[in-house]
C-alpha cells in the first residue's frame, strides 16, 4: 500500500497529510525536508512533496531497476529478441560501462552461443550482439545439416 492509499484508508485530513508523511521519511530526508522549510522552500501539501521526491529519485530508481533486469535477463527465444530486450534495458542505464554491458549480455545467452561469443572477446555491445546472432545462425545451420 502506498502513502496515498494509507491517507484514504485512514481518512487523514488533507491538512495533516504533509506532517504525517514527514514522519515516514528517513533521517537524511527529514533533515533535507527541515532545511527546505527553514530556507522558506517548504511544501504546500503532501502532493507537492511527493512530486519533488519523485523527480529527485525516479531516474535513480529506474536506472537501478533496469540494471537488475539486465543482470537477470536470459535468452529464452531467439537471439534477435534477446538483443532487442537487452538494448532496451541498456538504454535505461546511462553512463553504464560498455564492457560490463558486454559481459552481462553474453551471460544471458544460451551456453553454446555464450561460449562462442565470449571466445571472440567482443569489446562493444554491438559487436557482442552481432557475434551472438552469427553464432545462433551457425548453430541453426549445423542443426539443419544433421537433421
Amino acid at each position: 500500500m502506498d502513502t496515498d492509499d494509507y491517507f484514504i484508508n485512514a481518512q487523514v485530513p488533507h491538512h495533516r497529510q504533509l506532517g504525517i508523511a514527514k514522519t515516514f521519511l528517513s533521517a537524511p530526508l527529514k533533515n533535507w525536508f527541515d532545511l527546505r522549510v527553514k530556507r522558506g522552500q517548504g511544501f504546500a501539501d503532501w502532493p507537492a512533496l511527493c512530486e519533488v521526491l519523485r523527480g529527485r529519485y525516479k531516474e535513480k530508481h529506474e536506472r537501478r531497476k533496469a540494471r537488475r533486469k539486465v543482470l537477470t535477463l536470459m535468452c529464452k527465444r531467439s537471439v534477435t529478441d534477446y538483443n532487442e530486450d537487452f538494448s532496451t534495458l541498456a538504454l535505461k542505464i546511462p553512463g553504464a560501462n560498455e564492457l560490463d554491458l558486454v559481459d552481462d549480455c553474453i551471460e544471458g545467452l544460451p551456453p553454446v552461443i555464450r561460449y562462442e561469443t565470449d571466445r571472440v572477446e567482443p569489446i562493444t555491445l554491438e559487436e557482442a550482439m552481432e557475434k551472438a546472432l552469427d553464432n545462433e545462425l551457425w548453430l541453426q545451420d549445423v542443426s539443419s545439416r544433421k537433421g
